[in-house]
């Protein structure tokens, strides 16, 4: 009796070990990714904290209405870029999601 439980419970701990090694490799690679997508977003947030200082010390120099209304055009045109450029980069990650579907 102890013979045959344990063939029909030595299947399922195969299967077990098999699938939580495949869960353990699919962690690591989104561990990978994570590292990534958290470079990125700080190095976007940067980018605006950067054009934000600019911005603010364009504001703090002006020392009349047009020097101000200088400065609000130049920070219109940056945060245009950066609304281009997360556009584009929204773009590119919906083509790559498109191709995975039909690779599939």
């Amino acid at each position: 009796m102890k013979l045959k439980s344990l063939l029909l419970i030595l299947p399922l701990l195969l299967t077990l070990n098999i699938s939580a090694s495949d869960s353990a490799d699919k962690g690591d690679k989104k561990g990978k990714n994570f590292e990534k997508h958290k470079a990125m977003a700080i190095e976007q947030m940067d980018k605006r904290i950067s054009a934000m200082q600019k911005n603010k010390d364009c504001v703090s120099s002006a020392s009349d209405r047009d020097a101000l209304k200088a400065c609000r055009k130049q920070a219109k045109a940056a945060n245009e870029a950066f609304r281009e450029d997360m556009k584009k980069r929204r773009e590119a990650r919906k083509e790559r999601r498109k191709n995975r579907k039909k690779n599939k």
